[in-house]
């Protein structure tokens, strides 16, 4: 069995990308969500990101800030890229970037003022492409909010998947009593359901998207 030792990252829990084998990403403090840190006058040390490729490079594509959490990368099939979400609590800032694996740093895709997230749960970078979206499960809204702003009453216990095209896909769990799940296609110009199918949808290792249905 081949080892290989990379020192000064002992503090990293080395993660991997759900849709892609070739890249792997790792956060330190690992633990907590954006919503985690919303508290005004607290102090909070800052989240290290790093992205590692399969040969073994370490990149840093956001620098570690005091105040700034960083959210759990998302990687880009389709564009090859991934997608950065920090959460800038002394400046009241959320702030959204593409990164290009291998580049020096990350290329930020807008700044917004942190009330626009609200309390900042279930924000996070949707695909594709990389938007800015929050699904408000208890209100059963789901909102858009860039690089465009639109938002759309969904049904009890739907979540937002992703886009594909002028369509979102979401997924939606049942229980009465026997468990069930839809997934569920939706016009991106008014939210209209388009298609309703029993079944289950998962973004495979590879980048595509699987559904196993009736």
């Amino acid at each position: 069995m081949e080892f290989r030792c990379f020192s000064g990252y002992g503090d990293f829990y080395i993660e991997r990308f759900d849709n892609t084998p070739r890249l792997f990403f790792s956060r330190y403090p690992a633990w907590g969500d954006a919503e985690d840190y919303l508290n005004p006058g607290a102090e909070f040390e800052g989240t290290r990101l790093l992205i590692i490729d399969g040969d073994g490079n370490f990149f840093e594509p956001l620098s570690k800030k005091k105040n700034v959490f960083i959210d759990k990368p998302v990687y880009s099939a389709l564009s090859g890229t991934i997608g950065l979400l920090s959460f800038d609590y002394g400046r009241g800032l959320i702030e959204m970037y593409e990164y290009k694996p291998g580049e020096k740093e990350a290329v930020i895709l807008t700044s917004l003022p942190l009330e626009k997230g609200g309390d900042l749960i279930n924000l996070r970078i949707e695909k594709e492409p990389f938007t800015l979206a929050k699904t408000e499960i208890h209100a059963c809204l789901v909102r858009f909010i860039y690089p465009f702003e639109k938002t759309f009453e969904l049904e009890k216990n739907e979540t937002l998947f992703c886009l594909d095209g002028g369509r979102f896909i979401t997924s939606k769990w049942i229980e009465d009593p026997v468990y069930r799940e839809e997934i569920i296609t939706r016009d991106l110009s008014d939210g209209k359901i388009i298609s309703r199918e029993r079944g289950h949808i998962t973004e495979m290792p590879d980048g595509t998207v699987w559904k196993t249905v009736r």
